[in-house]
Parts: structure tokens; C-alpha cells; sequence
């Protein structure tokens, strides 16, 4: 498993380089610079774009810092275009890292039905009757006319057949007091 620090900086980095390559065109013109060093006119004429749109998208990819632009020594109106292979590979090591299913973890939520609050809660009714909930067990204590639980067993599943988590045990066999 690979850590990811918990770096709101990194994330938001890597976010905004995910955001310049959410373009299709921007997509298009990293694909073909793949295959080597292309003229702003060979992009122009391969993506059947004119060149203010190429020479648009390749600003953004170059602040982003995924293209490298070099323009001829003896004729500056020739701009050639390359990926950065640096920023490219460390791009790539981040959103591997990120996207590690390695990193995902067995977790229950702490609130809500499926919750592992572990701080118990007491709740007090009318009279003598309190119920105290904890992740592990729930006690009843009532009054003689109340609700009676019987001894508890621990089960696989609960009732709409999905797995107990392995820090509760389910309750089972509540009957009216004095049933049997």
C-alpha cells in the first residue's frame, strides 16, 4: 500500500492539472505530442484547429507545466511543442498513489444506523425506563410493565441480511414482559 500525504496542497495541485486535461482538445494535443516534438502548424492542421486555438491551449498546458515550447533560432514564428517528461512522470506517480486501491481502508461510518460512535447514549423515558446504546451492546433497564430482553446471541447477519460489524453484537428475542 502507498501513503498519500494528506496534503490539501497536493491535492489541490493535482486537481488543477486534472482540470487542464479534462479538455478534449488539450487531450488530443498531449496524445500526439507522445509520439515526438510537433510544429504548432502540424497540431493545427492534425486537429483541424486554427492556430489562435492551438497557440490558446498550448499557454494552458504550458503554465500547467505538461508542455515544454521552444521556438526556432531562425524564424521565431516556428513554435515546436514537447511534453515535459519531468512534470509528466511526477503527474503520473501522483495520481497512481491517489488512485491506489491499496489505500482504500475497511471503515464504518461514526454516525447513522451503520454508525461506530463509540461515546455510549443514554436515553431516558417516562418513569424508571432507560436505554444506554453502545457500539458493542445495548442494556435495557425498565420498569416491571416495560419491555423484558431476553440473553442475547450473537449472529453473522442482521435481519436484511448484511454482515454485523465485527464491534456489535445484534439484539435478539425482545418480547413484551411476562410473554414467554
Amino acid at each position: 500500500m502507498t501513503e498519500f500525504a494528506d496534503s490539501s496542497d497536493k491535492i489541490e495541485a493535482m486537481a488543477q492539472q486534472l482540470k487542464v486535461l479534462a479538455n478534449l482538445k488539450r487531450l488530443q494535443i498531449i496524445n500526439l505530442l507522445m509520439e515526438g516534438v510537433q510544429c504548432n502548424c502540424e497540431l493545427a492542421g492534425r486537429l483541424n484547429l486554427p492556430l489562435n486555438l492551438i497557440s490558446h491551449h498550448m499557454t494552458i498546458l504550458r503554465k500547467a507545466g505538461l508542455v515544454n515550447v521552444q521556438r526556432d533560432v531562425s524564424d521565431s514564428r516556428w513554435v515546436y511543442f514537447s511534453i515535459n517528461e519531468p512534470h509528466l512522470r511526477s503527474l503520473n506517480q501522483a495520481i497512481d498513489t491517489f488512485f491506489d486501491v491499496g489505500r482504500i481502508q475497511p471503515r464504518l461510518p461514526n454516525c447513522g444506523p451503520r454508525g461506530t460512535n463509540q461515546s455510549p447514549i443514554k436515553v431516558e423515558f417516562e418513569g424508571e425506563k432507560t436505554a444506554i446504546f453502545s457500539p458493542t451492546k445495548i442494556t435495557f433497564q425498565l420498569s416491571p410493565i416495560g419491555v423484558s430482553t431476553w440473553p442475547t446471541r450473537q449472529q453473522e447477519h442482521q435481519p436484511n441480511g448484511e454482515p454485523i460489524p465485527p464491534n456489535y453484537q445484534l439484539l435478539t428475542d425482545t418480547l413484551p414482559y411476562g410473554s414467554s
